[in-house]
Protein backbone atom coordinates (compact mmCIF):
# COMPACT_ATOMS: atom_id res chain seq x y z
CA UNK A 1 0.00 0.00 0.00
CA UNK A 2 2.78 2.60 0.99
CA UNK A 3 5.83 2.65 -2.12
CA UNK A 4 8.73 1.10 -0.18
CA UNK A 5 10.80 4.08 -1.26
CA UNK A 6 9.03 6.59 0.27
CA UNK A 7 9.06 4.62 3.74
CA UNK A 8 12.39 4.54 3.48
CA UNK A 9 13.07 8.09 2.90
CA UNK A 10 10.33 9.15 5.76
CA UNK A 11 11.62 7.11 8.13
CA UNK A 12 14.98 8.26 8.03
CA UNK A 13 16.55 11.56 9.10
CA UNK A 14 16.07 14.63 6.66
CA UNK A 15 18.97 15.93 5.12
CA UNK A 16 18.05 19.06 5.93
CA UNK A 17 18.01 18.31 9.47
CA UNK A 18 21.62 16.87 9.09
CA UNK A 19 22.87 19.61 7.06
CA UNK A 20 21.43 22.37 9.47
CA UNK A 21 20.92 21.24 12.87
CA UNK A 22 23.03 20.03 15.79
CA UNK A 23 23.67 16.50 15.86
CA UNK A 24 21.10 15.97 19.18
CA UNK A 25 18.74 16.48 16.32
CA UNK A 26 19.18 14.18 14.11
CA UNK A 27 15.93 12.17 14.85
CA UNK A 28 13.33 13.51 12.78
CA UNK A 29 12.56 12.44 9.15
CA UNK A 30 9.32 13.03 6.99
CA UNK A 31 6.67 12.54 8.88
CA UNK A 32 7.85 9.94 11.71
CA UNK A 33 10.59 10.14 14.50
CA UNK A 34 13.65 8.21 13.54
CA UNK A 35 16.26 6.52 15.58
CA UNK A 36 18.76 6.20 12.52
CA UNK A 37 21.37 8.04 13.99
CA UNK A 38 20.59 6.87 17.10
CA UNK A 39 19.88 9.98 18.86
CA UNK A 40 15.97 8.85 19.44
CA UNK A 41 16.69 5.94 21.81
CA UNK A 42 20.66 5.36 22.57
CA UNK A 43 19.81 1.73 22.99
CA UNK A 44 17.55 0.63 20.90
CA UNK A 45 18.13 -0.74 17.69
CA UNK A 46 18.70 2.03 14.80
CA UNK A 47 16.12 0.71 12.56
CA UNK A 48 13.37 1.71 15.14
CA UNK A 49 10.83 4.68 14.06
CA UNK A 50 7.59 6.11 15.42
CA UNK A 51 4.56 8.62 14.73
CA UNK A 52 3.38 10.56 17.15
CA UNK A 53 0.17 11.72 17.73
CA UNK A 54 -2.04 14.10 18.72
CA UNK A 55 -2.69 13.74 23.01
CA UNK A 56 0.68 11.67 23.48
CA UNK A 57 -0.77 8.35 20.87
CA UNK A 58 2.17 6.82 19.62
CA UNK A 59 3.30 3.49 17.44
CA UNK A 60 6.58 2.16 17.05
CA UNK A 61 7.75 -0.03 14.43
CA UNK A 62 11.23 -2.54 14.45
CA UNK A 63 10.79 -3.81 10.95
CA UNK A 64 13.34 -6.60 11.50
CA UNK A 65 11.25 -7.85 14.36
CA UNK A 66 8.44 -7.65 12.81
CA UNK A 67 6.99 -5.55 15.94
CA UNK A 68 4.68 -2.43 15.60
CA UNK A 69 3.83 -1.57 19.16
CA UNK A 70 1.13 1.21 19.76
CA UNK A 71 0.54 2.94 23.19
CA UNK A 72 -2.27 4.86 23.87
CA UNK A 73 -2.23 7.30 27.44
CA UNK A 74 -5.17 7.42 29.71
CA UNK A 75 -6.94 10.14 31.38
CA UNK A 76 -5.52 10.98 34.29
CA UNK A 77 -7.86 11.48 37.33
CA UNK A 78 -9.10 15.09 37.43
CA UNK A 79 -9.00 15.49 34.02
CA UNK A 80 -11.60 17.46 32.15
CA UNK A 81 -11.27 16.66 28.36
CA UNK A 82 -10.47 13.41 26.96
CA UNK A 83 -7.41 14.44 25.36
CA UNK A 84 -5.64 15.77 28.89
CA UNK A 85 -3.50 12.68 29.27
CA UNK A 86 -0.38 11.06 30.87
CA UNK A 87 2.66 10.99 28.17
CA UNK A 88 5.77 9.46 28.51
CA UNK A 89 9.17 10.47 27.98
CA UNK A 90 11.72 9.32 24.99
CA UNK A 91 13.59 7.28 27.97
CA UNK A 92 11.02 5.92 29.37
CA UNK A 93 9.37 5.06 26.47
CA UNK A 94 13.21 3.31 25.60
CA UNK A 95 12.53 1.55 28.84
CA UNK A 96 9.00 -0.04 27.75
CA UNK A 97 10.90 -0.69 24.40
CA UNK A 98 13.58 -2.06 25.47
CA UNK A 99 11.79 -4.35 27.56
CA UNK A 100 9.33 -5.50 24.69
CA UNK A 101 12.63 -6.03 22.39
CA UNK A 102 14.53 -8.52 25.07
CA UNK A 103 11.18 -10.21 25.11
CA UNK A 104 11.13 -10.86 20.96
CA UNK A 105 14.44 -12.13 21.31
CA UNK A 106 13.94 -15.36 23.64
Amino acid sequence: VIPENWLREATAVAPDILANSPENMWRYGHGFWTNQKGKLWHDLPREGYTAWGAGGHYVVVFPSYELVVTMNPTPYPGSSQPYETHTVTWLQQQEVLKLILDACET
